[in-house]
């Protein structure tokens, strides 16, 4: 199946809020506080990732099926990855590592020389299955418990590498 990555406009958040929300309710939300609950869906809702978009901090990508989309990822000016959501029924088709590729690529062609996160727990065989590294212990903040993750663009790919292309994914900048 072809899928195709690009980065969403301001009116398309709504839908990708909803997509995040509701997977993290299927996948995760059993692994949080009440408070870490409310903390993401704050995090999502709160006006705050379109004020990072609308002053250049922030993008937001998309991978479509057709015209549905599937997953979403997150991509801050300080080269760290906010989000990456794929939905339930896509999840283990590599639309993930995709996205996670996309914002990576990204932050090479920006400069960046690495990529940081902060993983949830059952993602983190994901994230080292991809190239990131743990570089601190678990930590809770506001209720959401986390692994900080890098991906070392320079030792991997030199300062403006790109990645290797899958040919399952188009993508647009």
């Amino acid at each position: 199946m072809t899928y195709s990555i690009r980065p969403l406009q301001s009116d398309g958040f709504a839908a990708a809020y909803e997509l995040a929300w509701d997977t993290f309710t299927v996948s995760l939300s059993e692994h949080y506080t009440a408070e870490g609950r409310e903390s993401f869906h704050s995090f999502l809702y709160s006006g705050d990732i379109e004020d990072m978009y609308m002053t250049g901090n922030f993008v937001m990508y998309g991978c479509f099926s057709e015209d549905d989309l599937i997953g979403v990822g997150g991509l801050m000016k300080n080269c760290h990855i906010s989000l990456l959501f794929v939905a339930p029924e896509y999840q283990r088709r590599g639309i993930g590592r995709l996205l996670a590729e996309k914002m990576i690529s990204a932050a090479a062609s920006a400069g960046c020389d690495s990529v940081t996160l902060n993983a949830a727990p059952d993602a983190v065989g994901f994230y080292k299955a991809i190239g990131f590294e743990e570089t601190d212990m678990e930590r809770i903040s506001d209720g959401i418990l986390y692994i900080p993750m890098k991906y070392h663009l320079q030792k991997k790919h030199g300062l403006f590498g790109f990645l290797r292309s899958f040919g399952q994914c188009s993508g647009t900048d």
